[in-house]
């Protein structure tokens, strides 16, 4: 106990905000005078905060476990340190730092860039607010040997979070982020209150360039870096001709992706975009939707309404990073949502079916490569095989993805062409080693134009896919853990399922178990706490916990043979799909 007041008062003398300093100490004396509050110290101090499927990412506090100036300091002193281990000329490339539009998430960005500044790393910084894949975009383009994203993604206003890029333009992934925890679990928090090398008092107040030769510079990202973003995804724009003809609503969901896509489309000919002006522009408190997460139905209410008034064709939401992107299709009178599987299923046919036709016109035949993590659809592999691609599958996390498609197209006569997960999340090449919803929505649109082209939907494109590949659907049951020991939990939930593995689900024989604490598949080095059950019938049941929230998910897949008479099979497989998500929370959700 007395260890645990020690580290508190420590963290209390290093903490540079008053604010969360004053809450820690109020319950560091609580705690001291009655032992009843000491959970409620544990809470801000244990566990600390980790790298997760999306980056580090909790909620806004006092203490190591929580989101704070403090966090951010020592992990970004964590991350320099490391990547003058592991990149020669770390110092000299720099980082490249940016924030979304949350509550501190400035704060946090002046503070990533002081303690950069004071290890010796140039700065290359976003002066306002911009969405997550332009930040990915810039690390690559500037060769730095890091990034750094402020953002909680979609997460409540509570939260916020920090995502780390490596030197090859991809989040970190291990050994980058098992070293960096590391070390990090051994600094003291006085250590980032070293004298810095140039303090700055206000950086995002000074001039956009120092040039001192004695100091690291600090650099404004050119503007110039947004039009080469949007010169990259115009070149993955099939049906330019056919642009004009579509309408667009659109919602940014109180985030940061507006101008940018507003700006893309614009210079790719569609339509102006009919926005949701209460949602257009970043506000913290996101006071139009109970969840910023465009996947929540209830978040898309406002959007719905500006489509139905404008007649659109298609409805877009970004979160608020604009990594990710909802998409609503107007069929028959009807919106219809589409599944992130199912966009991506859509998108992954129509870039592999255009990649054939320029690399044949081309005379060059590297092999197409597609990824998705291996909670997304097995549909994909299907897609795959159509236009003789290569599908591979990864951890859950984008990050292996991006990783993953830069090791392969390195070592292997393989071009990526297209990744996604199925929480909305999608990209198109390695320009962008991360998800991106700005170029998601263009690639959406473009599909979309060249739908009502030949008088079709989206849905109606699907459809034809399903008659080629089967129908593939797909859906997922959320179990939510609350209390101060939610992580603990969750990981005695999955292990009682590994102690006592279900026989059956839905009555289905388990034909195959997968465990990735032990994985036995090679493409697979890494230990992950997922469990897969393969039944009987092209049935499929996934369990693993979130990686950034305290949830337990369950994923649920499931397939038909391909046929002509796509209603009633559709119809049929719908049915059995409730029948399996039903059976599978009986048996499975504790």
């Amino acid at each position: 106990m007395s260890d645990l007041f020690t580290r508190a008062q420590q963290w209390i003398d290093a903490d540079p905000d008053p604010s969360t300093r004053s809450t820690l100490q109020h319950v560091l004396k609580k705690a001291q005078k009655n032992a009843h509050h000491l959970d409620e110290l544990r809470f801000h101090m244990e566990p600390p905060l980790t790298f997760g499927t999306a980056g580090l990412r909790g909620t806004m506090g006092p203490g190591p476990a929580q989101m704070n100036r403090l966090t951010v300091r020592l992990t970004t002193f964590a991350i320099c340190t490391v990547a003058l281990e592991k990149v020669p000329d770390a110092k000299s490339r720099g980082i490249c730092v940016g924030f979304d539009g949350r509550h501190l998430s400035s704060t946090f960005a002046t503070d990533v860039e002081e303690i950069a500044q004071q290890l010796g790393f140039n700065i290359h910084r976003f002066p306002e607010p911009v969405p997550t894949p332009l930040l990915a975009f810039a690390c690559r383009e500037l060769n730095t040997a890091l990034g750094a994203m402020i953002t909680a993604s979609h997460n409540p206003r509570q939260y916020n979070g920090y995502k780390v890029y490596a030197d090859n333009g991809a989040q970190i992934v291990p050994p980058w982020d098992t070293a960096i925890e590391q070390l990090f679990s051994t600094l003291a928090p006085l250590t980032v209150q070293l004298p810095m090398a140039n303090p700055r008092a206000n950086p995002r107040a000074n001039p956009s360039t120092r040039t001192n030769a004695t100091t690291p510079t600090v650099t404004d990202v050119p503007p110039s870096l947004v039009d080469t973003y949007m010169d990259h995804a115009s070149k993955w724009m099939h049906h330019p001709e056919e642009h004009e003809t579509l309408s667009v609503a659109y919602s940014a969901m109180h985030g940061v992706g507006q101008p940018y896509v507003k700006a893309l489309f614009q210079r790719l000919g569609f339509q102006p975009l009919h926005v949701v002006h209460g949602q257009a522009t970043p506000d913290p408190d996101f006071p139009s939707v109970r969840s910023p997460n465009p996947e929540s139905p209830d978040s898309l209410t406002e959007l719905l309404a500006v489509a139905t008034r404008e007649q659109a064709d298609i409805a877009l939401a970004n979160d608020p990073d604009a990594d990710r992107l909802a998409v609503v299709v107007r069929h028959d009178g009807q919106w219809t949502p589409l599944t992130g599987n199912e966009i991506g299923g859509l998108l992954a046919d129509h870039l592999l079916e255009h990649h054939n036709i320029s690399t044949a016109r081309a005379g060059n035949h590297p092999v197409p490569l597609v990824i998705s993590t291996i909670v997304s659809t097995p549909w994909l592999g299907a897609i795959a095989r159509a236009h003789g691609a290569r599908w591979e599958q990864t951890l859950t996390g984008f990050k292996w993805i991006a990783n993953r498609a830069l090791e392969r197209q390195a070592n292997h006569n393989e071009r990526f062409v297209f990744g996604f997960e199925e929480a909305i999340g999608f990209t198109a090449g390695l320009q962008t080693r991360d998800k991106d919803g700005v170029l998601t929505a263009a690639l959406v649109a473009d599909l979309a134009s060249h739908c009502k082209a030949e008088r079709k939907t989206l849905l109606d494109r699907r459809n034809e896919l399903f008659q080629r590949d089967g129908v593939h659907l797909s859906t997922q049951h959320v179990v939510e853990v609350t209390g101060a020991n939610a992580q603990q939990e969750l990981a005695r939930m999955m292990e009682h399922l590994r102690n006592h593995p279900p026989t059956h689900i839905a009555d289905q024989e388990i034909l195959h178990t997968e465990d990735y604490q032990s994985p036995r598949n090679p493409s697979f080095t890494l230990p992950a706490n997922i469990l897969v059950w393969n039944l009987q019938s092209q049935q499929r049941v996934i369990i693993r916990p979130s990686g950034t929230e305290p949830k337990l998910k369950i994923y649920l897949d499931i397939a038909s043979q391909p046929s002509d008479d796509i209603p009633s099979t559709l119809k049929d497989t719908q049915t059995r799909l409730s029948q399996l998500k039903e059976a599978a929370i009986k048996d499975l959700a504790p």
